[in-house]
């Protein structure tokens, strides 16, 4: 008698233990899957988040070293209390409190690339978005017309905004 009813207190800590085991492997997986990068998750949308007045706050000319070394400020970039207004129906102006003259034309975003394009001029300006939130915004121009490829390397803008 004594072995039957050890084999039922045996068999009742392996069910525990598996019921056990099989709680913590689903929860394990659960946690796992949800980790994991989703290729349905959705992309930054920089186009709603832009929208706004913007008045450059900070301006530097940064020099990135062909060596893959980090970029370094290089100088400082006068702004003249600049201030970008971008529209939501796909229109942007841009205006100087040391003078009079508003630049304005049309802009895309794609992923986080804004492309400035100016009337006046038909040109376009690219601009990274490094970072954007409800306040503050963060970008480079580190390709284009505005880049300069020296002998050690590539100096370009970064700009920083505050919203108004």
């Amino acid at each position: 008698m004594w072995l039957p009813e050890r084999k039922k207190h045996l068999m009742k800590t392996i069910n525990k233990t598996n019921s056990l085991l099989c709680s913590v492997l689903v929860l394990l997986l659960a946690g796992l899957s949800s980790c994991s990068k989703d290729k349905n998750d959705p992309v930054q949308d920089y186009s709603t988040q832009i929208v706004g007045k913007w008045v450059a706050i900070e301006g530097l000319t940064m020099f990135r070293p062909d060596n893959g070394g980090d970029a370094v400020v290089a100088g400082i970039v006068d702004l003249n209390g600049t201030t970008y207004t971008i529209e939501t129906d796909g229109n942007w102006n841009s205006t100087q409190t040391s003078s009079e003259d508003i630049t304005k034309g049309t802009y895309q975003i794609s992923d986080n690339i804004l492309i400035l394009h100016f009337e006046e001029t038909g040109k376009d300006l690219l601009w990274k978005i490094q970072s954007l939130d409800g306040h503050a915004l963060t970008m480079t121009n580190d390709r284009g017309k505005d880049t300069y490829k020296g002998d050690l390397g590539t100096y370009y803008t970064q700009v920083k905004f505050k919203k108004s």
